[in-house]
């Protein structure tokens, strides 16, 4: 019998499947050895090199905003003014959980989906969401703010660090939980396509009402409004929250209130609570095999509407003509052209009416109105680059068709290329219309070395992103969340070429504007223009021939699931 009971124990085991440190220890392995074979070619060097700058970066912000917490919270603490507190846990909080999603990850989202393939409990696939959250780069920022706001309130007054201990590690398990929450639940559902379309839109506005608010307390502080006297309202009810409740404990600890105190821990323990729950449940679908796909059952339908003809564009050839039209419609109705279009124009509205502080009381462009086209013209191109530098990411296994065709891969780039630049003059336009309707007509100097300035700069971006969207693809998914929609790699050169053209292009106009020249400019520009559209011709011809030779890249890279 005690032969059997240990057999049997030992098949219970298996059947458990592996611990959890195993478990990790295997992922930490399988990522070591991915990252090593990747040094092997010249993309994932360039990987390295841009995780290095991004690790630098957020490094900088972590120590930084750490210490300028710390130095806040003790001047909160020191001289009574908790109500400072608030601001703090409220600035951690926010970023926490928006950066992600208003800004551009840092790292490609690991798939947690791929971990289902091995035999993990729904404890330990719980535990390993959890946990990859906190290395999250944005957690581990908001981690060490956290650990500065300790810092400093320790240093103001000793005896509230027992408080500040538990009352911070229950704010920050908080907010590791909701930002893995709010990842799954977003991704969720981003995986319908009306749902995504409400998101991007909710996002989109988001994206812009933050913009404003700024502006709007200056313009309220300026007029002596009325409505900054809701201030303290919206202060009260804002104390029902987390960051709230974490302020209000320790103003309870500091009045000798420890029932309060416990009182407003044991709230925000609900919140957690609550939050994991909520993170629970998702996660469990997700374990029981839910697939969520727009893709319905096919269905025998009679045709009763004739075939539409494409564009009738008789100055391109017939395949150039048919990418360029499908690229047009997919770009119409992506997110990121409609963020193209809007964003220039939404800048010259924000320098228009936002009052500044000192003499005049106007912003920058409201005083050089001649400068507002160039701005508006130069921040629509650079996020168009965007797109530029993946003109594949999209296709998915379409890319294939492009392969298949009899259709030269040259033709395939220079459609794309077309679609993006008529998408590009569209965007020049509205700007210049918006530039007459909010500031005043350029001057014809401005326009011309605006224009020229273009004409330089866009085919050297087109050139680099062709040459890119071979060497360094990366599949971009509409319906996932917080993807970035090129490789770390390609965000590395595109950065470099942004850096050299602006630098030229400054140069240039700073030069014209010393000699009291502006128009000068312009024909400076003009010998730029001519060179980069010989390389860009040059290069065209060299990535569809690249494009060739590194098909089962591209197609292992575009068309994976």
């Amino acid at each position: 019998m005690a032969g059997v009971t240990t057999s049997a124990a030992a098949n219970s085991a298996e059947l458990r499947g592996p611990a959890i440190r195993q478990l990790l220890a295997a992922i930490a392995e399988l990522r070591w050895r991915l990252f090593v074979n990747s040094m092997r070619t010249i993309r994932g060097r360039l990987e390295a090199v841009s995780r290095l700058f991004a690790v630098f970066t957020m490094s900088m912000l972590a120590f930084g905003g750490a210490a300028g917490l710390a130095i806040l919270a003790y001047m909160a603490v020191e001289r009574g003014r908790f109500v400072y507190l608030t601001l703090l846990f409220w600035s951690v909080f926010v970023f926490w959980q928006l950066y992600p999603v208003l800004g551009s990850a840092f790292a490609a989202p690991f798939e947690f989906s791929n971990i289902l393939r091995f035999p993990v409990s729904f404890s330990s696939f719980y535990a390993l969401n959890v946990a990859f959250g906190l290395f999250d780069p944005v957690a581990a920022v908001c981690l060490f703010w956290l650990v500065g706001i300790f810092v400093g309130i320790g240093i103001a007054r000793a005896s509230l660090l027992p408080w500040a201990f538990v009352i911070l590690l229950l704010f920050g398990v908080m907010n590791v939980l909701l930002s893995r929450a709010v990842y799954v639940w977003l991704e969720r559902w981003l995986a319908k396509r009306r749902t995504r379309e409400v998101l991007g839109v909710a996002f989109l506005f988001l994206m812009i009402s933050a913009q404003l608010i700024g502006p709007a307390i200056t313009r309220e502080r300026k007029h002596d409004s009325p409505m900054l006297k809701h201030a303290a309202i919206v202060a009260r009810v804002a104390d029902f929250f987390p960051p709230g409740l974490a302020k209000q404990a320790l103003v309870d600890v500091r009045d000798g209130s420890a029932g309060y105190a416990l009182l407003s821990i044991a709230s925000l323990g609900v919140y957690t609570l609550g939050v994991a729950a909520l993170l629970g449940t998702r996660l469990h679908a997700q374990f029981t095999g839910e697939n969520i796909s727009e893709t319905l059952a096919p269905l025998a339908v009679a045709q009763t509407e004739p075939v539409r003809e494409g564009w009738n564009m008789p100055l391109l050839p017939a395949p150039v003509a048919a990418i360029f039209e499908k690229e047009i419609r997919y770009l119409l109705r992506s997110a990121p052209m409609i963020f193209t279009f809007i964003m220039p124009l939404f800048i010259l509205v924000l320098f228009r009416f936002t009052p500044q502080r000192g003499a005049g009381g106007s912003s920058f462009l409201v005083k050089a109105p001649d400068w507002a086209f160039p701005i508006g013209a130069a921040y629509a191109m650079l996020i168009l680059t965007n797109i530029v530098y993946n003109s594949f990411g999209a296709d998915g296994c379409g890319l294939q068709v492009y392969l298949t065709a009899p259709v030269k891969f040259r033709d395939v780039f220079l459609a794309k290329n077309l679609a993006h630049t008529n998408v590009l003059g569209v965007a020049i336009l509205s700007v210049l219309v918006a530039t007459f309707a909010l500031y005043r007509p350029p001057s014809l100097a401005i326009t011309f070395a605006t224009f020229t300035g273009l004409l330089f700069a866009w085919p050297v971006n087109l050139a680099a992103g062709n040459l890119m969207s071979i060497y360094s693809p990366k599949k971009f998914d509409f319906g996932g969340f917080n993807r970035q929609r090129a490789s770390g790699a390609t965000a590395l050169v595109s950065m470099g070429v942004e850096l050299v053209v602006i630098g030229i292009a400054l140069g240039v106009l700073f030069f014209a504007r010393y000699l009291h020249r502006v128009w000068l400019a312009g024909l400076i520009f003009l010998p730029l223009a001519a060179i980069a559209f010989v390389a860009y011709w040059i290069i065209l011809n060299l990535a569809a021939r690249r494009a060739l030779e590194k098909r089962e890249v591209l197609m292992a890279e575009i068309c994976r699931t």
